[in-house]
């Protein structure tokens, strides 16, 4: 507790970064860490806060004025273990970012929110109803398989002594496409169970936690749970009290479920642990899979980080020994990987001729009917939704652009009532009819530049009017029924063609699937990160892998405007370790993880210049720091910026960003910790800044 007898700590969800104290009235018994209580906050407000630990606390100067009351306990015990108040305490720190808002992200609204209008709705909160879980939809039963394979087993092997140390066990699986990861996971998982320890199972996608908690519910019964943020409050409160009452003890969930709170850990899984999806892109912006290594850390379990493409920074860490490495080199099914074709589409026909569509090369068009008449499927991979990105007015050049973000709207001939359809800003979601006439020179010449999944769809169900093809993008999503029923389909062979965005790349298993064809195979090599040569390679190696996974191999197409780029080579050879020392050598040239630290500022407000010129001073100090940083340290550091947000407006916000890139984390951390020390006097009204540790992209 406090200095005095009666006085307790509290986190409350504001933005500070301490704790705050407070005064345990007569009367009350002393409420132990982890437990809720209801305290002022300011001069009138009431809020729930939960009771914290005084060395997981910041020191702080002795508290002299009058301390408030609390005025309520919630609970008759803590709902916050000592082992979660640590790694609470620790991301705050790490991602430094206030230890009151770190729990808003992590716990359910319905356990504790700033932003419930009263107290009553969390108490509320307690009544609860039950839920079906989803259909296994797009996927196969984990034990299909009645055997393992020579290498499964002996990944499995390794695995269970891992589990029986009984210490922080990290390990890489890297295991090719169809090469048996989920079985591993399964056992390993029921391996742990058998030791009395809990199992947490990350995916990057709802859709995978769905497909995937129906094996383990198949094998592993009612101790299996399920968390994502299309779960209502009441059912995970529901579920958080059978985590509590031991009723369940595995959880397979996405990102969030980092939080849920198991307290006796023996297993991790995290899934495709190179995808971007791990990491929130605001707020608090931290990355699921490396919380997943501290958890592990904290909880002295084992921690299987398992991709077929995993990010290059991970793999470096197991080729050093910092993790284990396992490998699962051979499909289970003994089908070769698919065979993958390279196009080069520099110079071919313009739209219109030849009667197909601009976009599609003579042997895509060719591969497709050969594979539809044996009675095949076949996946064509834009990762573009919507029918075109760029609506403009060829008289006058005028582009339709959303009026609260720097981009331009991009056009929906699927939405709306209209044959003209929607133009829709996909940052903050501005909708709008599409013009006939363009609005700044009253011209009919409506134009479109750019290729989306409409469009590639609508041109499919032309060409091949007699098959059954549907679009599957994050605009499915909108109807949960549609989706499934779109995944189902394709799984059961009703659906002869399949247009996706990323979406489909991840984990889905269609054993009908013969040719996998990528409409723009080098798009995301434009991406304004350090790391958009390894997006690429993992993209084209995940979609190239849905192909040929049962008696036949499969073939994939790659049209691509830069046939000899080493990530587009390395992918259509399925050679990823050649591609990760491609990778690893053009990183360390310029200093960038895993041989170098990175921490992005993000500034941003409604007034353009106040942001530009608050990110230029703090540019300012921070290469005033950099001078004498290089002096204490024996690495290096640079300063990189400031520059505009990749999208420089935002719904009505200005975004700026500063990089702070250093040869060790200390050093830009001391950088970061020193900058914020130096400017928290200075006045920045109406300048938000955001702070993000280990960013995967610029704002």
């Amino acid at each position: 507790m406090g200095s005095g007898q009666r006085e307790i700590r509290v986190a409350v969800p504001i933005p500070k970064f301490d704790t705050l104290l407070y005064k345990v009235p007569e009367g009350y018994l002393l409420p132990p860490p982890g437990t809720r209580v209801v305290v002022p906050v300011g001069t009138r407000r009431l809020m729930i806060g939960i009771v914290w630990d005084d060395d997981l606390s910041r020191e702080e100067e002795p508290f002299s004025g009058e301390l408030k009351e609390i005025r309520e306990i919630l609970d008759d015990s803590p709902i916050l273990h000592r082992a979660y108040r640590e790694f609470i305490t620790r991301v705050s720190r790490y991602y430094v970012y206030p230890l009151g808002l770190v729990l808003e992200e992590a716990l359910p609204s319905i356990i504790f929110s700033a932003r419930t209008s009263s107290i009553e709705e969390i108490l509320e909160g307690k009544k609860r109803r039950s839920f079906a879980l989803p259909p296994l939809i797009g996927g196969v039963s984990v034990g299909e398989v009645a055997h393992l394979t020579e290498w499964q087993d002996r990944v499995l092997e390794e695995v269970e002594g891992m589990l029986s140390s009984n210490s922080f066990s990290p390990a890489l699986l890297l295991g090719v496409t169809g090469s048996g990861k989920t079985e591993i996971y399964l056992r390993a998982a029921k391996a742990a169970l058998k030791q009395g320890k809990e199992v947490l199972v990350l995916v990057p996608e709802i859709a995978l936690a769905s497909q995937l908690i129906a094996s383990f519910k198949a094998v592993l019964g009612e101790s299996v749970g399920i968390w994502h943020s299309k779960i209502t409050g009441p059912q995970k409160m529901t579920t958080w009290e059978a985590i509590e009452a031991g009723t369940i003890r595995v959880i397979v969930g996405v990102r969030s479920s980092i939080f849920t709170p198991l307290k006796n850990i023996g297993l991790i899984v995290v899934d495709e642990e190179h995808d971007p999806s791990y990491k929130q892109e605001s707020k608090l912006r931290y990355n699921a899979r490396d919380l997943a290594l501290l958890l592990g850390k904290l909880h002295k379990a084992t921690v299987l980080l398992g991709s077929a493409t995993p990010s290059v920074t991970t793999f470096k860490r197991a080729e050093r020994g910092d993790y284990r490495l396992l490998e699962l080199p051979e499909r289970v099914f003994s089908t070769p990987l698919p065979q993958v074709d390279i196009v080069d589409m520099k110079g071919k026909r313009s739209k219109g001729q030849s009667g197909f569509p601009w976009w599609m090369s003579d042997l895509l068009l060719k591969s497709m009917k050969e594979t539809l008449d044996r009675g095949d499927q076949c996946l064509l991979f834009l990762n573009r939704r919507g029918f075109a990105p760029f609506c403009f007015c060829r008289d006058c050049g005028h582009v339709h652009r959303c009026p609260h973000c720097d981009i331009s709207l991009t056009l929906h001939k699927s939405w709306g009532k209209g044959e003209e359809g929607v133009l829709v800003c996909h940052v903050c979601g501005y909708a709008t009819k599409a013009l006939l006439l363009c609005p700044n020179c009253n011209g009919s010449a409506i134009g479109t530049r750019g290729l989306g999944t409409e469009q590639v769809l609508e041109e499919i169900q032309r060409l091949f009017p007699d098959i059954r093809a549907e679009r599957f993008d994050r605009d499915t999503l909108s109807s949960k029924r549609r989706y499934v029923s779109i995944l189902e389909g394709f799984h059961r062979g009703e659906i002869h063609v399949i247009v996706g965005t990323q979406m489909i790349t991840k984990g889905f298993d269609f054993p009908g699937l013969g040719l996998v064809g990528v409409i723009w195979g080098d798009q995301s090599l434009h991406f304004p990160s350090f790391n958009a040569s390894e997006r690429t390679f993992q993209l084209l190696t995940q979609v190239a892998g849905r192909a040929g996974r049962r008696d036949r191999q499969g073939r994939v197409i790659v049209q691509t405007f830069q046939p000899s780029h080493y990530a587009i080579r390395f992918a259509a050879s399925h050679d990823y370790h050649s591609f990760a020392k491609e990778e690893s050598q053009r990183r360390h040239e310029h200093g960038y993880p895993p041989y170098g630290h990175l921490i992005n500022l993000i500034f941003s407000g409604r007034d353009r210049e106040r942001v530009k010129n608050f990110a230029i001073n703090c540019a300012n100090i921070a290469k005033g720091l950099e001078v004498e940083l290089k002096r204490r340290y024996t690495v290096g550091m640079e300063v990189l910026g400031p520059s505009p947000g990749i999208r420089p407006k935002v719904k009505d916000t200005f975004v700026w960003n500063l990089l702070l890139k250093g040869a060790s984390r200390g050093i830009v951390r001391t950088c970061l910790s020193m900058l914020l020390s130096k400017i928290q006097n200075k006045s920045r009204s109406g300048v938000r800044i955001e702070i993000d540790c280990d960013p995967i992209g610029l704002a």
